[in-house]
């Protein structure tokens, strides 16, 4: 088991007493070479684990006793998994819309070679989730399912901003895992470096709620954040699936084991305790994320000239787009519609996208077409500008490449060599927002803080503002929206591999952790 130091700051922080290590085996998944990465982990039976890859379609199986998969199923196409529901012979998968599911069966040797993609009803009470209560020290877990309320305390002086059950098993224990919130105070001099800061814990439980064990979880050092990135095995350990951050670079998506380490006194204390909340365990330090490099201005010979906003762009940059037209910008991306053909999804290191244009290709595994595309029978209908890396594309520029046979998409990197033409089509993160907010230029996100003012609080965001960690990604923030009654869920507008397209995502506040706050600056 890996030993991360940020964990074991927090460990003694919290005066916690190290356990004995499991021996699950530490399993690679795949290398992080997208934004995103896998989104899901969850237990099927015994030491057999689930993971959810937005980027393949998929849901493999892994066992204890294997390096490797041990069994594949595609999702359906277009399907976005976002909620879990744990059932006894099987794990709903809800989408991020609502509106459909798959269910996962337990025993994955009786998995289809596609699951089947089933009509959801919010309604349904056979999936619901236990809900949760706003209470002054934390949230409360209603009531649910056989077993009773259960309420959790910040152990920081923060804010609790999600809790869940991760599991339940036979001997009545409950698994929780909650994440509190805070920005950080920034140096002297410095307002523009206050960050979006998560802690993230789960808790064992015993019947009568007594706090038995806890284990913090290292999100500082995990170079992307999925939406249920831990889970509970039978013996009581946690599986974590992770790509942790290593001299500066990420390294590969592995699932990890971590134990439970027995709660000081004092925690135990601060999880029983009623009425008024009560801070005795020291705050912990925050640690350093260490963003994945976002490329630069793109040094190659654009394939249009003008601006990347379109011909009813903005003359003075410094001028913002009204709250209105920044919302209609980010519907029209989100909601384009174009058609999809054989020839916008064609390698462009093995074909010759622009007649008479030999393109050389230097690293050609950082070309990666959105899966979806993939497994689509063209010519099809889509909707949403395709995110490209580097793309800085107007609407009506990127119809027209697409019509004339330009790649849709890009969500590897670059692949090309300098001085080479860009043949893909679609807008990448900064892209997006350069758009949006009619720039004269496409402003990377190692820029945008220097045309942006910082917004001090998550609740004084408003839509068209932007979540942002320079050098790595940007969201547009649209609203605020209550989780399972009480926790905290972002919804942002933004040009990610996770969907390859320009889409709104759903998420909870840990995928921000270390992001800024930030404004259009407006001409004063």
């Amino acid at each position: 088991m890996k030993i991360w130091s940020a964990a074991l700051a927090l460990v003694c922080l919290l005066g916690l007493h190290a356990a004995p290590a499991a021996a699950f085996t530490e399993i690679e998944v795949r290398q992080d070479r997208d934004g995103a990465g896998p989104s899901h982990i969850f237990h099927l039976h015994d030491s057999v684990l689930a993971v959810i890859d937005p980027l393949d379609g998929t849901i493999s199986a892994y066992a204890d006793t294997h390096g490797t998969a041990v069994r594949t199923a595609s999702m359906p196409v277009g399907f976005r998994p976002w909620r879990l529901v744990r059932l006894p012979g099987s794990v709903a998968i809800i989408s991020e819309d609502g509106l459909s599911r798959i269910e996962v069966g337990r025993d994955q040797t009786a998995w289809p070679r596609e699951f089947e993609l089933i009509e959801h009803h919010a309604a349904d009470p056979t999936y619901r989730v236990a809900p949760l209560m706003r209470v002054p020290s934390g949230v409360l877990l209603q009531p649910f399912r056989g077993a009773g309320a259960l309420r959790i305390r910040a152990i920081g002086p923060y804010y609790v901003a999600s809790a869940r059950e991760l599991e339940r098993f036979g001997d009545g224990r409950r698994y929780v895992l909650w994440k509190e919130f805070y920005t950080s105070e920034p140096p002297p001099g410095e307002a523009d470096e206050r960050r979006v800061k998560v802690n993230v814990y789960v808790g064992r439980f015993e019947r009568d709620g007594t706090l038995s064990g806890i284990a913090a979880l290292p999100i500082a050092v995990m170079s992307r954040v999925g939406f249920d990135y831990a889970t509970i095995l039978p013996d009581g350990t946690i599986a974590l699936l992770a790509s942790i951050v290593t001299d500066g670079k990420p390294g590969p998506f592995k699932i990890y084991d971590l134990g439970f380490q027995a709660p000081s006194p004092y925690l135990v204390a601060l999880q029983k305790a009623v009425g008024p909340p009560r801070h005795w365990a020291n705050a912990p330090a925050p640690a350093d994320i260490f963003p994945t490099p976002e490329p630069k201005p793109v040094a190659v010979a654009a394939a249009w000239a003008g601006r990347g906003s379109g011909a009813d762009a903005v003359d003075d940059m410094q001028q913002a787009p009204s709250r209105a037209r920044m919302r209609r910008e980010m519907d029209a991306y989100r909601d384009h519609r174009w058609t999809l053909s054989e020839t916008n999804r064609r390698n462009p290191c093995s074909a010759m996208i622009v007649p008479g244009l030999e393109l050389e290709c230097r690293n050609r595994q950082r070309f990666v077409v959105p899966a979806e595309q993939l497994r689509l029978r063209t010519p099809v209908a889509m909707q949403g500008v395709p995110y490209d890396w580097g793309g800085n594309d107007s609407l009506e520029r990127f119809d027209d490449k697409i019509k004339r046979g330009f790649i849709a998409g890009n969500i590897g990197g670059t692949f090309w060599s300098a001085g080479s033409r860009r043949v893909t089509a679609g807008v990448d993160c900064s892209g997006l927002v350069s758009n949006v907010w009619h720039l004269d230029h496409h402003a990377g996100t190692y820029e945008l803080p220097d045309l942006t003012d910082p917004v001090d609080q998550l609740h004084h965001m408003r839509i068209g503002d932007v979540l942002l960690l320079p050098d790595h990604h940007v969201a547009l923030y649209r609203e605020q929206v209550d989780l399972d009654g009480a926790s905290i869920g972002i919804r942002v507008t933004e040009a990610a591999s996770r969907c390859g397209a320009v889409c709104d995502s759903v998420y909870e506040v840990d995928h921000f952790e270390d992001y800024m706050l930030r404004r259009f600056r407006t001409k004063q």
